[in-house]
């Protein structure tokens, strides 16, 4: 029950704080985080990190059916990277996979998806499944990824 009412809090605070840094909501997180050892909490607090780091500062009423962003529509630019840290960069790539059932062996990535009611785990996926937008978006974020890596 605590951990609940913590979460509520958290959950509370955030949508607060529209003006409030990204990194002072982070801290926030991470510090409830330190708090909660249960791997589903975690795992949900994951995705209220990801949504908060949006660069708007925001969270979304049903953080389970969100998506990070359009990448099945919409091509991912340097800007909107730029915003990101490699953690939620990570989840960016990897949810234009997840979208089409990718199974992870990766036990965060497992958990994370997991969360989301959209995600279908397809023993069956292959990259053929991606359109030529999630083909360029996943091949943008690599060369993110290994720029900021360098």
């Amino acid at each position: 029950m605590e951990k609940l009412l913590l979460i509520g809090i958290l959950i509370s605070t955030l949508s607060l704080s529209s003006g409030m840094n990204d990194r002072i909501s982070n801290r926030m997180i991470e510090r409830f985080k330190g708090i909660l050892n249960n791997d589903e909490t975690r795992a949900r607090l994951d995705t209220l990190t990801a949504l908060s780091t949006d660069g708007k500062n925001t969270i979304s009423q049903n953080t389970t059916s969100n998506y990070l962003y359009p990448s099945d529509t919409t091509y991912i630019t340097d800007e909107f990277l730029s915003e990101k840290d490699s953690q939620t960069l990570g989840l960016i790539r990897n949810e234009i996979y997840a979208r089409h059932g990718y199974v992870f062996r990766n036990s965060g990535y497992q958990n994370y998806f997991g969360s989301k009611e959209w995600y279908n785990p397809n023993p069956n996926f292959t990259e053929d499944l991606l359109n030529n937008v999630e083909r360029e978006n996943v091949k943008k974020v690599q060369e993110y990824e290994r720029r900021i890596q360098n």
